[in-house]
This record gives C-alpha cells, sequence and structure tokens, in this order.
C-alpha cells in the first residue's frame, strides 16, 4: 500500500504462550503487545490495558484504521477509539457475525451494532454475507464493499488454461476444522453410501480434531481414511492430489481451503448454504448440494469424478478463481478503499489492527 501511505501498522496483540513473527513479506511495522484472558472465559476475552495503551498510541497515529472486527474486547475498542478520535474506519467483520445468532450475540451486538454503522465503509467476504449484514446491523447497502480474502500462501495464481484432463485420482478430499458446524459425519455418512453401492472412490480426511473425528472413525469404513493435521504450507500440495474438494459445513460464510481448490482447478461440492454456492452453481465449478442430505453429496461426488466433462468442472473452477479471488482483485480493491477514505494520501499511516 505504499502509493496510499508512507508506512502501515500492523496491530496483532498475542498471547503470552504464542510467539508472534510477522510472515507476511509486506514490511510491516507491528505493535504486538501481549495479552491475556480474562477469567478464562477463552480467546473472545483477551485483553491487556498494555494492549489498549498501544492502541490508542497506534490509532491516534493513523490515518486510516481498518479492523478485523469480532465481538471481542479489543476490536470494539479499537472501533470506539477510531470513531472518537474521527478517523476514516474500514471496519472487515469476522464472518461468525452473522452466521452466529444466539441469544448472547445479539445482546452482544445491541453495543456492537451502534459502532459498526458510524464506520466508514464495512468490508464482506461475499454478497450474501453483504445481504447478512444489511438485515443484521441496519447497514447502509451504498456502505458495504465485497472484498474476497487472499489466497492461501503457496497457491499459484490460477490460469485457465491450465485446466485437467482427469481427476489425478478417484478421492473426494474434505480439509478442514473437524467441528460439528464442518458436518464431518455427512462426509462419513456420504463415504458408506458410496462403498454401498459399490463406487471405487476413496474419501479423505483431514484437519484437527474438534469433537467429530472420533465418531466419524468409528464407522470402520475402508473407504474412508484420517490422514491427521497439515501445516499451511503443505495444504496447496495436498489440493493438487485431490479429484473433487468437499464442503458439506452449515452455512460457510468463505472457505479459505475451497478458494485455494478452485483456484488449484480442482471441482468442488458444497452445501446450499456455504456463502459461495450460488457462485460455484452460476459458474459450473462444482456441484451444490442441499444441506446435510448424504445421499446428494455421495451422488455429486461420483457424478464429478467419473464425468466426462470433468475438464469441464476444472476449467470453470479457474475461470471463475482468475475473475473473483486472485490477489491482484483484493489488493486493487482494498487500494481503492483506502485511497478513497483516507484524509490526506501524502501523510499518516494505515493501521490494520485484528486480535
Amino acid at each position: 500500500m505504499s502509493s496510499v501511505f508512507p508506512s502501515s501498522v500492523l496491530f496483532a496483540p498475542h498471547l503470552r504462550a504464542d510467539s508472534f513473527k510477522d510472515t507476511s513479506e509486506q514490511g510491516y511495522a507491528t505493535a504486538s503487545p501481549p495479552v491475556s484472558m480474562i477469567a478464562r472465559l477463552g480467546t473472545p476475552s483477551v485483553f491487556s490495558f498494555r494492549a489498549a495503551c498501544s492502541l490508542l498510541r497506534a490509532v491516534k497515529r493513523a490515518g486510516v484504521v481498518h479492523i478485523s472486527l469480532a465481538r471481542e474486547p479489543l476490536p470494539t475498542l479499537a472501533l470506539l477509539l477510531a470513531l472518537l478520535l474521527r478517523k476514516p474506519v474500514v471496519a472487515q467483520p469476522h464472518g461468525m457475525l452473522t452466521s452466529r445468532s444466539s441469544i448472547q450475540h445479539r445482546i452482544l451486538d445491541l453495543v456492537l451494532g451502534p459502532l459498526i454503522r458510524r464506520a466508514d465503509v464495512t468490508l464482506a467476504l461475499t454478497n450474501k454475507e453483504r445481504t447478512d449484514l444489511e438485515r443484521r446491523f441496519s447497514l447502509r447497502p451504498g456502505s458495504i464493499v465485497v472484498l474476497g480474502n487472499p489466497l492461501l500462501r503457496g497457491v499459484v495464481a490460477p490460469n485457465p488454461d491450465n485446466s485437467r484432463q482427469v481427476p489425478p485420482r478417484l478421492e473426494a478430499l474434505f480439509l478442514a476444522r473437524l467441528h460439528a458446524r464442518k458436518r464431518v459425519g455427512v462426509f462419513a455418512d456420504a463415504a458408506a453410501t458410496a462403498l454401498e453401492l459399490g463406487w471405487p472412490e476413496q474419501y479423505a480426511l483431514i484437519g484437527p480434531d474438534q469433537g467429530e473425528l472420533q465418531a466419524a472413525l468409528d464407522r470402520q469404513l475402508p473407504n474412508l481414511r484420517y490422514e491427521g493435521t497439515l501445516p499451511p504450507s503443505e495444504v496447496p500440495a495436498r489440493l493438487t492430489r485431490a479429484g473433487v474438494f468437499v464442503l458439506t459445513a452449515d452455512a460457510e460464510p468463505w472457505g479459505n481451503v475451497l478458494v485455494a481448490a478452485l483456484s488449484s482447478g480442482v471441482p468442488v461440492v458444497v452445501s446450499e448454504s456455504s456463502a459461495l454456492a450460488d457462485t460455484i452453481r452460476a459458474h459450473g465449478a462444482g456441484i451444490v448440494t442441499p444441506d446435510g442430505e448424504v445421499g446428494a453429496v455421495a451422488t455429486a461426488i461420483h457424478q464429478i469424478l467419473h464425468s466426462s466433462d470433468y475438464k469441464k468442472f476444472s476449467e470453470a473452477a479457474l475461470r471463475l478463481s482468475d475473475r473473483e479471488f486472485t490477489d491482484d482483485a483484493v489488493r486493487r480493491t482494498l487500494t481503492k478503499v483506502y485511497e478513497t477514505r483516507s484524509h490526506s494520501t501524502a501523510q499518516g499511516s494505515q493501521l490494520w489492527a485484528q486480535d
């Protein structure tokens, strides 16, 4: 962002047990004070007065304040300070702001909502999230800009000419946190359905266990295997070995690995409630299935892996990624947002605050 601001400051407080290292290769100046949890309430409660003071100093110096916003003390404080100091504010809500709607979340939103409405611009990952934000927080339609995420590090920029002729292997890949919201059980049940029907495809499960792994493995299916976890640096290479990527999650707000799969020319199977479902369907980059319908998931996987149109699925995935998901597209949009919201493009700095 050097053409917009002389400098950018990344405010990234961390727990004392964590070692923070800026791996962005962007040359950020960093403000990364240690924080602690309040009464052991977990990550959403991290805070420290040292971090708050550091945040105040950073906001005072900033020309534009870009906040990765969640229902947490420090991001909320960053938004409040920026508004009180009359700084241009770019609010980038975490996807969970619209996908979680319990009584506790709605109570917190009574405080957060009025603050978000005063931001100069709000960033949404998808058109679906834009609609959800408008409804949830009564935001003005013109105040929201749709901006996707950058590609995972190591993912090669999509090239429509590099489509796959055939799947490298008859394999469906599930790569995500093994959390109930990801519906790991639907994937395992789809493997069981494929086995019953005598279909040859294999089902691979990768990701840190968050309570759902054992139930999937208890099925003892010969066509379902768990490969453990992968460091982020190895995810792109593993995706390229899969025939189809599967996302069975409930209301997935984005899906970094999903987008990485598309950018690698891997066709996908996604749930109807996924934010990118309509986009994937419109571009023919995969198959969208009704949420939780095991038979539909198994059939979609089988159809893609054995289709004579596999190349067309792969080409469509790459065209979609090239059009909407490249880092250059994200960079251009974000630079325009900063330029139009800055009081001066010649002085000050941009502050990106994240918890």
